[in-house]
């Protein structure tokens, strides 16, 4: 009897541990699972879900900002370079310069105002002379495709007066050669004292030397070259002196650009310093 009863409680108190131990294991398996779980929420969650593979690095605002700097001064940069020309401006005996932007053939805009150099449907091959909304317009030349040239003077002794030059400027500039150039200009200049007309029509010719990046050449009226030029060339710009035998002390500052498909046509002003004298010319390459 005794011994029974012992027996008895061996198994009782084997099967109690029995319970402990598979309650103790339950509570390990469903930490486990629940953990397991959370776990693969947070990777869910990290990854975008339904598999989109979506990109969930930081944004590096430096590099964005970096990058939105580096548009903002490409697009200064060209907004700067959109200069097609110049026109020297007489008003009333006060001289300057001011840009032209953008390139047409019946009109340029200088300092807000626009001014006809030319009409639709109407071309000449040579000097465009006309007069229009009191003012005149003497503009070379029909024949060429790029560069438009010359002066729009006012019929009133108090208007305004512009020699200018402007085209659509050269985007790819050769680097090697020497190449001639023949053309046209127009020079307010006194060459007699008995002069009724205050513009001359004349020639232009020039050596440009890309390799050196140097220009020379010439405008004259009647055969007789009455100007020397001697420019450096900077990108499709050039730049440099002009003096005249007509007036041996006055020297003349030279800007102008090349214009067309690999430099073929070219234009640009001259403006004495003591304001005696300007001309504007174009030429084509030979």
């Amino acid at each position: 009897m005794i011994v029974s009863l012992i027996i008895l409680r061996v198994f009782s108190s084997i099967f109690l541990i029995r319970n402990i131990i598979m309650l103790s294991f339950n509570h390990v398996f469903k930490f486990g699972a629940t953990a397991l779980a959370a776990f693969v929420l947070s990777a869910c969650g990290s990854s975008g879900g339904g598999g989109d593979n979506q990109d969930s690095s930081p944004v590096n605002n430096h590099e964005l900002n970096q990058s939105n700097t580096l548009v903002n001064n490409n697009v200064v940069q060209q907004q700067a370079n959109k200069k097609t020309g110049t026109a020297f401006i007489d008003d009333n005996g006060s001289f300057r310069r001011a840009p032209i932007n953008g390139y047409n053939t019946t009109s340029i805009n200088v300092e807000g105002i626009n001014l006809e150099i030319g009409f639709p449907d109407i071309s000449a091959g040579g000097w465009a002379k006309t007069t229009a909304n009191d003012r005149r317009i003497d503009v070379c030349c029909g024949r060429y495709s790029d560069i438009r040239f010359g002066i729009n003077d006012s019929l009133d002794d108090n208007g305004k007066i512009y020699l200018f030059y402007n085209g659509n400027p050269t985007l790819n500039m050769p680097t090697s050669g020497i190449a001639s150039y023949s053309g046209q200009s127009i020079l307010a200049i006194d060459i007699t004292e008995s002069d009724e007309d205050d513009y001359h029509i004349g020639n232009s010719q020039f050596s440009v030397d890309f390799g050196n990046k140097s220009l020379s050449g010439s405008l004259g009226i009647n055969d007789i070259q009455y100007v020397n030029i001697n420019a450096s060339i900077s990108g499709n710009n050039f730049s440099g002196y002009a003096n005249t035998s007509l007036l041996p002390s006055s020297v003349a500052n030279v800007e102008g650009k090349f214009y067309g498909e690999q430099a073929k046509q070219l234009a640009g002003l001259a403006e004495a310093n003591d304001n005696s004298w300007a001309a504007a010319f174009g030429a084509q390459k030979q």
